[in-house]
């Protein structure tokens, strides 16, 4: 547990050189999303995240410039996809990134096969303590943040009310990481297993909204960052989501469906039902 003592210290007190970053970060996102047209600004959207590992540092990316430009309504995601969301929801922007550099800035990159004997229970840490500290911020997932899970014995669900239960909130978040859980009194695991773009399928009530659907394995980064990275190559994954974001919605006119190699605009808005 000695890596986990020290990724909570550093949480609490952050070195200079993760917070350097994330500074640069978040100023960046400020001019990139700046330089986006008009035009090419959504007025709402949802979004949905596939699981990838850790390549999700390139949604992190997409969703600073993304939340500059349009207003994003709710998250769908599985795995990772679900995680980051969650996370960003639940404790801010910064603090979210703040996590994801200071993992990068004590692993180094380095990943070891004794690892996967220890992930479950460092990830259920990390989902006990954030959500223990901001249980009274639980509300700002309700209806925003929809968790793919897959319940081993009974399919998949989808869970986006946590309010009112802590307890499942936790569940939820462990099942989005480890290899095998509990969640609502069923034996689970990953929900990126049996739903790995859980894309809202039902139209919502007053009108159309367009989902942006982020896939970060198409991004053009190494596959071994899905399970582990060094702080400058968090860094540089960021940046590239940043820039893909740019050019996404500066190369679009409002309500064009196009794709890109690991964007996608989904024209209709949908509407995910919470299993």
């Amino acid at each position: 547990m000695a890596l986990l003592q020290r990724f909570r210290e550093c949480l609490h007190d952050p070195p200079a050189v993760v917070n350097a970053a994330v500074d640069s970060l978040l100023a960046r996102a400020d001019r990139v999303a700046a330089s986006i047209p008009e035009a090419g600004r959504p007025d709402e959207l949802d979004v949905v995240v596939a699981g990838s590992g850790f390549l999700s540092l390139y949604f992190l990316g997409v969703n600073t410039v993304l939340t500059r430009i349009s207003n994003v309504k709710r998250y769908a995601g599985a795995s990772s996809g679900a995680q980051a969301p969650f996370q960003l929801l639940l404790t801010g922007e910064r603090p979210t990134l703040t996590s994801y550099l200071v993992h990068g800035y004590l692993c180094s990159g380095q990943w070891l096969p004794s690892a996967m004997l220890s992930a479950d229970k460092h990830w259920r840490a990390l989902g006990n303590d954030i959500i223990d500290a901001n249980k009274h911020e639980l509300g700002s997932l309700d209806g925003k943040c929809f968790v793919s899970v897959t319940h081993i014995f009974h399919g998949n669900a989808v869970y986006s009310r946590f309010s009112d239960n802590p307890e499942l909130a936790k569940e939820a978040f462990y099942a989005t990481g480890t290899l095998l859980t509990s969640c609502n009194g069923m034996w689970s695991t990953d929900g990126g297993v049996t739903r790995n773009e859980p894309i809202f399928s039902e139209p919502q009530e007053g009108g159309t909204r367009q989902q942006l659907v982020v896939r970060p394995v198409r991004a053009s980064l190494p596959m071994r960052m899905a399970v582990g990275y060094t702080l400058e190559q968090a860094v540089h994954a960021i940046k590239y989501g940043q820039d893909d974001a740019a050019r996404f919605f500066g190369a679009t006119g409002e309500n064009e469906a196009i794709s890109t190699h690991a964007l996608a605009l989904v024209p209709h808005l949908k509407e995910l039902q919470p299993g």
